[in-house]
């Protein structure tokens, strides 16, 4: 079952990503968030 987040692009409940896209803080907070 897919990761579900509140997306802050879309501004609704969406799919997460499967894995951080950049390492460090940017990429934890674009995994969290997107």
């Amino acid at each position: 079952m897919a990761r579900s987040v509140n997306c802050i692009k879309l501004g609704k409940e969406a799919e997460g990503l499967d894995f951080p896209p950049y390492p460090g803080e940017l990429g934890k907070r674009i995994y969290e968030n997107v």
